[in-house]
């Protein structure tokens, strides 16, 4: 069976639909919620390497450098498995309230990628498990 890409429109019925299926809706799930530890040190590492990219000065190399670190920390980030539901909306809501920052709110035909690859990784895991080497 051939899939077909999912489109954002697509995901934001589903996810609008999440109660229905009785799973809590993203904007009422409890952000009070507590997560995990680890999610709590990948979001401080992210929250740290982007005020390193945002406060560099204009020397192309540390721009470079502390955009590829930023990078880093939101793919380890989006990729990191989720212990539980609360880790899975917490992650969404820090992911697309920090998108949301960087291009100055939704825009329709923005990607948005460190937040559809958190909703692919959540439900797709075997395809961010990193090979040892």
């Amino acid at each position: 069976m051939k899939t077909q890409p999912i489109s954002r429109r697509a995901l934001a019925a589903g996810l609008a639909l999440a109660p229905v299926a009785g799973l809590p809706a993203l904007a009422g799930a409890n952000s009070a919620a507590p997560i995990s530890d680890a999610l709590a040190q990948a979001i401080e590492r992210h929250r740290a390497a982007l005020v390193a990219f945002d406060t560099c000065g204009d020397n192309d190399a540390e721009i470079d450098a502390t955009g590829a670190t930023e990078r880093a920390a939101r793919w380890e980030l989006a990729t990191l498995p989720c212990e539980s539901l609360e880790d899975f909306f917490g992650k969404l809501r820090y992911l697309l309230e920090e998108e949301c920052g960087v291009c100055d709110g939704i825009d329709f035909f923005e990607n948005y990628g460190s937040v559809v690859v958190e909703v692919d990784a959540h439900f797709n895991p075997a395809n961010y498990i990193e090979e040892e080497a």
